[in-house]
């Protein structure tokens, strides 16, 4: 028994940073919520003249059809890694999710002017996105973390986002949040929570960091409409 058990210890993969990230995540039998938010878009309507003037008639909100790009980036990555680690994971796009909150796990994937912000306004570090304010706050106080000259198109060289893992008060459930304030920033957000390289630069510096809800600010170039590495700028853990 005791030469099996030194066998075991002697093959078993090594416990790597991503597995402690996610391990307050996988406790308990409920299999993991895994959302991304849909972005609303604005539709013109088909029976419109292509031949006349542009109207704001025109067009119609679409809220419930359309997922930003480094939302599904992020979310491809991350039912790859659950995939990976053999974690079960329920998988739902929009306000469905919500309802499901309390059932469980959650990660929530999807950049600032999504629905997400309903859930996160009450951390820390939180993105607002307002016409003269886009940017991460810091207890509801402007940061230098913000884009200020963000085009209406949202094509930019860099980006911010924060990774939040917290135990929520009004879900009573372990809540991972990855929200860029552009998809550039949720893109390198997953980036982040699947590597361990990247993972372990950010918390290395906290004991216990495995046992705390923990929030990081991240900086992100985009570089041909690609994020690099994310760089931490803040870290915040209780």
């Amino acid at each position: 028994a005791a030469a099996a058990a030194l066998v075991w210890l002697a093959t078993r993969p090594p416990v790597t940073p991503v597995d402690e990230f996610w391990a307050p995540v996988f406790t308990g039998p409920s299999p993991v919520l895994l959302s991304a938010s849909f972005v609303p878009v604005w539709g013109r309507e088909r029976d419109s003249d292509p031949l006349s003037p542009i109207r704001a008639e025109d067009f119609v909100k679409l809220n419930d059809q359309f997922v930003g790009g480094g939302d599904l980036i992020a979310t491809s990555r991350l039912t790859a890694m659950l995939a990976r680690m053999h974690r079960p994971y329920r998988l739902k796009v929009g306000a469905d999710a919500f309802a499901d909150l309390r059932a469980g796990p959650a990660v929530l994937v999807g950049y600032s002017y999504t629905r997400w912000k309903e859930i996160s306004s009450q951390m820390r570090y939180f993105i607002k996105d307002v016409p003269d304010e886009v940017g991460v706050t810091d207890n509801g106080k402007q940061t230098e973390w913000a884009l200020p000259n963000l085009p209406r198109d949202r094509h930019t060289t860099e980006d911010y986002a924060i990774v939040s893992r917290v135990f929520h008060p009004d879900t009573h459930a372990m809540l991972v949040e990855l929200a860029g304030i552009t998809q550039y920033g949720t893109d390198a957000a997953s980036d982040l929570v699947t590597n361990s390289d990247l993972l372990s630069e950010a918390v290395q510096s906290e004991p216990g960091w495995q046992h705390k809800n923990l929030q990081l600010v991240l900086h992100v170039k985009v570089i041909s409409g690609a994020p690099s590495s994310p760089k931490i700028v803040a870290r915040y853990f209780w």
